[in-house]
Formats: structure tokens, sequence, C-alpha cells
């Protein structure tokens, strides 16, 4: 039997696999993602933040970055849609065996599926986020919520200092 190459359009991607491929496919990511992501992670610049949505059904590319933190990311934010947040946070760890004080700086993945948002983009999302994740791939917690209001600085701090390493 000879297998011929189909579009996956429905899960909205643009790969191509075998007609008898079950399997999910992934979404493309801009390269707007990866050169946000360089920016939040590199400490020659003030971006602490980037926030990642749907460009269309099959396309992830950045909507947003910034450096006013989690607040700032936050106002990108939408309950009608989904999006991928990705943020430094810096924090200090008071002394422990010391008495010096640390500037301790870890990395959060914050994954929005708006409660507003259709079904299927949230069940693409599902998929999609192996994709994402191969961009923004050092995250130190991940946070997934349905409720922008959800995202408090204060709690991502507190989850952060849970996984001190």
């Amino acid at each position: 039997r000879k297998l011929r190459p189909t579009a996956s359009k429905h899960l909205g991607c643009n790969a191509t696999h075998a007609a008898t491929h079950t399997g999910p496919t992934m979404c493309t990511v801009d390269e707007s993602v990866q050169a946000a992501y360089d920016e939040v992670r590199s400490n020659d610049n003030d971006t602490n933040w980037l926030v990642a949505g749907y460009q269309d059904n099959k396309t992830v590319a950045v909507v947003g970055k910034g450096s006013g933190g989690v607040d700032e990311m936050k106002g990108q934010l939408s309950n009608d849609d989904c999006f991928f947040g990705y943020v430094r946070v810096e924090y200090k760890d008071e002394g422990g065996d010391s008495d010096i004080d640390t500037t301790r700086t870890k990395f959060v993945l914050v994954v929005l599926t708006g409660q507003n948002a259709k079904i299927l983009r949230k069940g693409k999302m599902s998929v999609h986020i192996g994709s994402v994740k191969e961009v923004l791939r050092d995250a130190a917690v991940e946070i997934g919520i349905d409720d922008v209001a959800d995202l408090d600085a204060e709690d991502v701090v507190a989850r952060v200092k849970k996984v001190n390493f």
C-alpha cells in the first residue's frame, strides 16, 4: 500500500504526515518567539517577559514583550483566547545557612487556556504546547490557568521558591 502525504487540517497545523499516521502533529512557532525568548533569558537587556499567541490556527507568534514583569505581562493576556507566557522572576533568597542575601533568577512558563476561548482552539493548544516548549524550553515552573485573574505576581514568586534549586 502506498502512503501519500496529507495536510493535517483537522488539528490546524501545517505539518504533513503519512495518511496512516494517527498521532498529533505540531504547529509552526514563529521565529519571533525564539528571538523574544533569547531576550528574556539574556542579562544584557531589560526584557523579562514575552507572550505568544495564535497568529492563525497553525502559527504561534509573539504578541507582546516587555520589562514590567508578571503584572505587565498579565495585561497582554485575554480570557478570549489561548496564550503562552514566559517570564523571568527575580527574588531575594534570605540567607539560608549564611548571612548573605542572594538574588535568584528563575523562569516561568504560563499557559493560559482562556475560559472564553473557542473549544477547538483549546484542543489545538493541548497539542501545540509541545512545539512551543521546544522554544520556551527552560522553565523552573509551569503554571496553567484558564482565567487571567488567577495570575498573581506574588503567587508566581511563591511557586518558584518552592522549587528552589
